[in-house]
């Protein structure tokens, strides 16, 4: 049966998440799908590695793979929180009744691509590599390494302290602080969304990097399409939050301590910096 590479990452995510989950629940009954298999973890991590690699997937497998992502999806809502399979909920809940349709009732699901795809982590190690590489990153709360990059030409880096500031007309009782913030940060990231369409073909995608937490690939097309939060904003809230272009030849760096935010490269100086000019201040300028 033919998956999309998103019904790839998810069952891939699903599995690792029963197979680490400690309990296990269902266990006796993954282990008996036919034919039987007697070391259900070696099993799960075996077939999470296949599903990454992209290889077809026997039937069995395929049922027992499906299954054990099911079990982690309501294991952890019952536990009280949101499925943590790497993808929005939304998506998740998408992606696993497209499963459901193909794998158990025979459908042609519609193929469900997220806008937000986790990263596996050899790709989060390959792309924070190159991403040191190139603009040798030191991430640090001191201002003596500050601005945690070497800036590269062309890019501004815009002051955002100013966004923690209600202006005079939002401080209402009607309008709390928290919420202006929120307000403004959607703002912020609408900016980014416009300009990231301009300058991604539909169907390409972004590396969203976030430092010492789970990285992510962005389609923005999918983004502007569907709407809906993000998983992360541009807007950096107490981690380096990055965007980038697959090529590192464009994209942004949140500073969560300097409260910056660097856009790079050639095709943003005309799209997200003419936008961001108008409301935020300049902190620095390398054009």
């Amino acid at each position: 049966m033919d998956l999309s590479p998103s019904q790839r990452r998810f069952l891939a995510f699903g599995v690792r998440s029963w197979v680490y989950s400690g309990d296990r629940p269902g266990t006796p009954v993954i282990a008996a799908f036919p034919p039987p298999v007697d070391d259900v973890p070696s099993w799960g991590r075996r077939i999470a590695d296949t599903l990454d690699r992209g290889d077809e997937l026997p039937r069995a497998d395929l049922e027992r793979a499906l299954f054990a992502t099911e079990l982690a999806f309501a294991s952890q809502h019952l536990r009280g929180g949101p499925a943590r399979l790497g993808f929005p909920d939304r998506d998740a809940i998408t992606l696993l009744r497209d499963l459901q349709l193909q794998v158990h009732h025979g459908l042609s699901a519609s193929v469900h691509e997220a806008a937000w795809t986790p990263m596996r982590a050899d790709e989060t190690d390959a792309v924070w590599d190159r991403f040191d590489s190139r603009f040798a990153f030191r991430p640090s709360i001191y201002d003596i390494h500050w601005p945690g990059i070497t800036e590269p030409t062309p890019s501004v880096t815009f002051d955002l302290s100013g966004l923690d500031d209600a202006p005079a007309w939002a401080r209402t009782p009607e309008t709390p602080p928290a919420a202006a913030l929120s307000a403004r940060i959607d703002a912020l990231d609408a900016m980014a969304l416009l300009a990231f369409t301009e300058i991604v073909p539909d169907g390409a995608r972004m590396a969203v990097l976030d430092w010492q937490h789970r990285c992510h690939w962005f389609r923005p097309d999918l983004q502007a399409h569907r709407g809906g939060p993000w998983t992360q904003s541009v807007c950096p809230d107490g981690d380096y939050y990055i965007f980038l272009t697959e090529d590192l030849a464009a994209g942004t760096f949140g500073h969560p301590w300097e409260r910056t935010l660097c856009v790079f490269g050639e095709p943003l100086m005309t799209t997200l910096v003419p936008l961001l000019t108008g409301w935020l201040p300049i902190t620095r300028d390398h054009r």
